[in-house]
């Protein structure tokens, strides 16, 4: 080994620790994977140690030698404190709801947003209430009381725009209704390119497509009835017809997914969602990893994180069904780390753009 290579290697076990416990949750860390990256680690000092005496990276590889055995010592006391690990990892899953809001809703026209989007995000935030109450239940935990204020505080500013979103469809000439609409359809075109089109079915959240399909329906109907008002307009005619033939696509698409998804077992599902995610981990680095924030494109940033999440959503159910499965408990833990991150990311771009 060369210095350069000692060198490298350090550098980039410094960074797997980065990325996977520094700012981390500390009860939902896993011991046995900084024992790992220890135990390569002290491989290395020792290596160093015969090889590279002196030079700098060996001591800053010490120094991180002596962190990661802090860190171990805080992890295990974390764990040990009263459901530490299901309140943090409930506040992960409020976070992610929060974040999505960010990106798809904060400073943008009512009128063109994705009703059902918002419908399966206040399901979420009801499902971590109820799971937030009946912890308080348990154990009076001072972090878990501040979680869930912001949860329900959040959860009935997004109640509020729900009906707000519904209303500013019905507001505004009919051209400009016509035009609304047109956007609000071409907003689930958008979904189903970034999260179906060229990706494996088996990989796919069946539950999203339906809810591109009843957001659809609904934009359907709004659009008949701007037609039965009077004179037809030609835009929305024929925007009636578009609407209907992604309807009729998405419904053939569904029942394939549902088909492939069924002929999988559990485990190949948890593989191949972990080779989702590598797709999409692989992206990041291509697009973003090291790039100028200001020049990056921030709208393929939120799909990064739309895709990420959509993963984390399956590997969950498929923990909740089957807690024991090893790979899809790793691979899931590895998911949240990048979507918190993506999520951060996207923060970081928007500010480096000067956008509000």
């Amino acid at each position: 080994m060369t210095v350069d290579e000692f060198r490298q290697q350090i550098n980039s076990l410094s960074a797997r620790y980065d990325a996977r416990f520094a700012n981390k949750p500390r009860a939902t860390r896993s011991l046995s994977e900084l024992d790992e990256i220890t135990a390569e680690l002290d491989a290395l000092i020792e290596q160093g140690e015969a090889d590279f005496a002196g030079d700098a990276v060996l001591e800053n590889a010490r120094e991180n030698r002596g962190l990661y055995a802090t860190e171990r010592d805080a992890i295990i006391a974390a764990k040990e404190q009263p459901h530490a690990v299901q309140a943090a990892t409930l506040a992960t899953w409020a976070n992610f709801v929060f974040d999505e809001y960010r990106r798809h809703y904060a400073g943008k026209s009512r009128a063109t947003r994705d009703t059902g989007r918002m419908e399966e995000m206040i399901a979420e935030l009801d499902w971590l209430t109820d799971d937030m109450h009946a912890l308080l239940g348990r154990h009076d935990l001072e972090t878990v009381r501040r979680d869930l204020e912001a949860v329900e505080s959040n959860l009935k500013l997004y109640e509020g725009e729900l009906a707000n979103i519904k209303t500013a469809r019905t507001s505004g000439s009919r051209d400009e209704q016509v035009s609304q609409l047109a956007n609000a359809a071409n907003e689930q075109f958008a979904i189903y390119n970034k999260q179906f089109a060229g990706k494996g079915r088996t990989t796919r959240r069946p539950a999203l497509l339906e809810r591109m399909n009843n957001n659809l329906d609904d934009i359907l109907d709004e659009m008949r009835t701007l037609n039965s008002k009077g004179t037809r307009n030609p835009t929305n005619t024929k925007n009636i017809t578009v609407v209907q033939n992604n309807i009729k696509l998405y419904t053939a698409e569904v029942a394939e997914v549902r088909k492939v998804r069924a002929d999988a077992s559990i485990e190949d599902l948890a593989g191949m969602l972990g080779g989702a995610a590598n797709d999409v981990m692989a992206e990041y680095r291509e697009n973003f990893a090291g790039k100028d924030r200001a020049t990056r494109d921030i709208d393929l940033m939120s799909s990064l994180c739309d895709q990420m999440y959509e993963i984390a959503l399956q590997m969950r159910e498929i923990k909740d069904e089957n807690p024991g499965l090893e790979v899809n408990e790793r691979n899931l833990s590895i998911v949240l780390d990048n979507l918190i991150m993506y999520n951060t990311e996207f923060t970081r771009i928007k500010e480096a753009k000067g956008m509000s």
